[in-house]
């Protein structure tokens, strides 16, 4: 290895332990977010289906006593949690306080979006074949303020965002190699994707697609069909049923009920049972009286709540895939970022057709941020190729970059509310919802304290807000819970 790759390598190893050390110093002003307890009893409801089937007596009589039923008999069995079974063992350890015990549930969740930021990298790596766009995409892909403030502890759409980018990655590999290995491989992470939301199976299904294109053209070339490659697609699907099955615990728990399975979680994932408010344009929408958000929220919550610059070399890659397709250049990679593209698309689409029930922004969407940022890197490919000076198009972006990184660093989970400059109102509580789930409630309890003036301090929130303030109380050292009352009542 020449010297000049050997420092290229170990600048960008430094970079991967910087951006994963600034994750870490945010995660200390991370809230405890509204739905952070019934996760984990969601955890707690698979692993006593486990427990049953493995005979683990104590273990089941344990969560018979504190109520934990078993998820195939849970309303929330649509969405799993196996990527999380690694936490298992902590989920009973006593000795742990409950501040140290968030901490850990969020870390586990930052070193998912970690790992899918490194999985991001490799997919430019794989496509582009040049390690300094790669490393810009990798910053690109991780420092948006949202999608960073979200990768600090949302452990639902991050976790499926991840594993969507493994789907990518190891489906290139798929398509590519055809060999068992990539087949195993992305058999088992859409198995895991699918366990999440049933949009994995969905982007595996793509994936699966572009790979009998392929193998159908390749077969006629040879002017036969190719029998390893057709035995390797399959692999690919039996793997990812098993794996699957192995890993939900839903479907098998009370009977085996796969399709009936199949049929809520389709159902759920455009008839969701939540009838709330959403604030929209400072509109409130309320489900509950079949009250429907406008067939452009999607669109438009992406385009306010992700950098300017992100949504420009968005459109820029969208037209380099049709001028591509048009000049018949560079059709391998234009393939692949089409697949990418159709991944994200088609669930935008069939939301604008369904109006399925969304809230809390765009955050049930955001495993279409990892295709999305993937076309902007697309878009500095292009451009990187045909400008003169490299310089310009390098020094430009990480401009943007250095701005967006330090914004990270220094709002960290207050990025969960980010807006950019798309939005010019100066009383975004009254347009939009900005902490939905309350994560910043934790901060808010800590200046609180710090700024006391009497040996006890008392606040008042009305219920929404007590609810996220109790849950952030909760997770504070004990020191810091004497030292302050919440209440719900103007009274006490």
């Amino acid at each position: 290895m020449k010297k000049e790759d050997k420092i290229k390598k170990l600048l960008i190893i430094f970079i991967f332990i910087i951006s994963f050390f600034i994750g870490l110093y945010s995660e200390r002003n991370v809230g405890s977010y509204n739905d952070e307890y019934s996760e984990q009893v969601i955890l707690r409801c698979n692993v006593y289906e486990y427990a049953k089937i493995l005979h683990k007596d104590n273990i089941v009589k344990y969560y018979d006593q504190i109520g934990i039923i078993p998820i195939s008999k849970n309303v929330e069995r649509d969405h799993g949690i196996s990527m999380y079974y690694l936490f298992t063992p902590l989920l009973n350890v006593s000795r742990i306080s409950n501040e140290i015990y968030s901490f850990l549930w969020h870390l586990y969740t930052f070193i998912i979006f970690y790992v899918g930021s490194i999985i991001f990298y490799k997919i430019c790596v794989l496509l582009f074949k040049n390690r300094r766009i790669s490393i810009i995409g990798f910053l690109i892909y991780m420092f948006s303020p949202r999608i960073f403030a979200d990768g600090l502890y949302n452990n639902k759409d991050i976790v499926l965002l991840t594993l969507l980018l493994a789907i990518i990655y190891f489906g290139i590999k798929f398509i590519e190699e055809k060999n068992y290995k990539y087949s195993v491989l992305l058999g088992i992470f859409a198995a895991f994707a699918y366990n999440v939301k049933i949009i994995g199976l969905f982007a595996f299904g793509v994936v699966g697609l572009f790979y009998l294109i392929n193998y159908i053209i390749e077969s006629k070339k040879e002017k036969k069909w190719i029998r390893k490659e057709l035995y390797v697609g399959i692999i690919a699907i039996i793997t990812m049923i098993i794996t699957f099955i192995i890993i939900t615990p839903a479907i098998w728990g009370d009977g085996f009920k796969f399709i009936e399975y199949m049929k809520y979680c389709l159902v759920q994932s455009t008839k969701f049972r939540w009838n709330g408010k959403v604030l929209f344009d400072g509109q409130i929408i309320d489900y509950a009286k079949n009250q429907k958000l406008p067939v452009y929220y999607l669109t438009k919550m992406i385009f306010i709540t992700i950098p300017i610059y992100q949504s420009v070399l968005f459109i820029i890659g969208l037209l380099y895939i049709i001028k591509n397709y048009i000049k018949k250049r560079d059709l391998k990679i234009n393939n692949y970022i089409l697949m990418a593209f159709i991944i994200m698309i088609i669930p935008i689409l069939v939301d604008m057709k369904t109006r399925a029930i969304i809230y809390n922004g765009w955050r049930h969407f955001y495993f279409i941020y990892g295709p999305l940022t993937l076309i902007c890197v697309y878009a500095i490919y292009n451009l990187y190729n045909i400008i003169k000076s490299k310089k310009v198009v390098i020094s430009i972006l990480s401009i943007f970059i250095c701005f967006y990184l330090i914004g990270c660093i220094f709002y960290g989970i207050n990025g969960t509310a980010y807006f950019n400059i798309l939005v010019n109102n100066k009383n975004l509580e009254e347009v939009y919802q900005l902490d939905y789930y309350g994560v910043t409630a934790k901060q808010v309890l800590l200046m609180a304290i710090n700024n006391k003036t009497q040996d006890k301090i008392y606040i008042y929130s009305n219920k929404s807000g007590f609810i996220k303030l109790w849950n952030n109380y909760y997770i504070l050292s004990e020191k810091d819970r004497n030292k302050m009352y919440i209440t719900k009542s103007k009274k006490e």
